[in-house]
């Protein structure tokens, strides 16, 4: 019974398929850095609300209403770091890896590169 179990155990990598290639690297970073894809979403919060309410303005496109939304976005992402509660500051561990220069690091260029990658409805 060993024995089978061995001879099996021998062909295992040609019956089952690997979940990871078994080369070197590996496959490139997929997706967006964090900070590209929160300022993403904002866009597509901004594009649907303003879908929503179409008599607010003219149509979605970069400028400083658009500026100005994705940085108070991004202040208020930054700011639910910490709470407050029973006298104590707390941090969840997952606010641990917001970063708090995120609002005045991503300039207003890279808003707008972000923004046309974006391609909005």
């Amino acid at each position: 019974m060993l024995a089978n179990l061995a001879k099996v155990a021998a062909q295992a990598d040609a019956i089952f398929e690997a979940p990871f290639p078994k080369t070197h690297g590996g496959a490139r970073r997929e997706g967006h850095e964090p900070a590209t894809g929160l300022v993403y979403r904002l866009i597509e919060v901004y594009e649907d609300l303003h879908a929503r309410f179409p008599d607010s303005g003219p149509r979605s496109a970069f400028g400083k209403p658009l500026l100005q939304f994705v940085r108070a976005g991004l202040a208020f992402a930054v700011s639910t770091r910490t709470s407050y509660l029973d006298d104590k500051y707390l941090q969840p561990p997952e606010t641990a890896y917001v970063e708090a220069d995120l609002p005045t690091r991503l300039t207003d260029a890279a808003i707008k590169r972000i923004f046309e990658r974006h391609k909005p409805s």
